[in-house]
């Protein structure tokens, strides 16, 4: 990256340098090396190293690092080594004990802008994740959409934390398309905490929890 702010990087020094580059550097780049046109083999190897489970861990990096990463790569060679990489990132999230119930918050304003001036990720798109990864970890939690009305969400059994990721930001308006947020606080079943991932467009509501 130090290299690279001095110029444009073609091919040949992108693989001159991808050996010694580390991960989080690999995992950043993955579209400066396809406009760059790496070869096949220089793209295996960084591959290679993406899903090697001991540099995943090493790394420490969390979900959403792999998921921007899938949301911004152009080339389809990326896409399932970038699940596998994020399924194995699971074992970077903390152990939080006890049980979990997170309200993800599906209503049309959580779909429609980015998180950020320069992202294309949306609100709903990382509380999908925080969702599926927790799920995927083994943690006992339960996961509820919520808008106008509230129910409970069932990621699909052996899919990838990308594709859960996915199949949840799809069911936006599902539960219609308002922020009821204390009809869904209020399913509340004495789990030990609850996340609620929200925008905060909240309408008015009486708590009875």
């Amino acid at each position: 990256e130090s290299l690279s702010s001095f110029g444009a990087m073609d091919a040949q020094a992108w693989e001159a340098i991808i050996p010694n580059m580390g991960y989080m550097a690999l995992l950043r780049n993955l579209r400066n090396f396809d406009e760059a046109g790496i070869s096949d083999k220089a793209a295996n190897a960084v591959i290679a190293r993406l899903t090697d489970p001991e540099e995943v861990a090493r790394s420490r990096q969390l979900p959403f690092r792999f998921y921007s990463a899938y949301r911004n790569v152009n080339s389809d060679r990326w896409l399932h080594p970038l699940g596998q990489a994020l399924d194995l990132s699971i074992q970077n999230i903390p152990q939080l004990g006890g049980s979990s119930l997170i309200l993800v918050d599906t209503s049309g304003s959580m779909a429609g802008f980015g998180y950020s001036a320069k992202s294309t990720i949306t609100p709903l798109a990382q509380a999908a994740l925080f969702g599926a990864a927790l799920t995927k970890s083994g943690q006992d939690v339960t996961v509820r959409v919520f808008a106008n009305y509230t129910k409970d969400f069932v990621f699909p059994k052996g899919t990838s934390v990308m594709k859960a990721t996915d199949t949840l930001v799809k069911s936006a308006g599902d539960v219609g398309h308002g922020t009821e947020i204390g009809a869904a606080l209020n399913t509340w079943n004495g789990e030990d905490r609850v996340f609620i991932l929200t925008d905060m467009q909240t309408r008015g509501y009486v708590l009875c929890v």
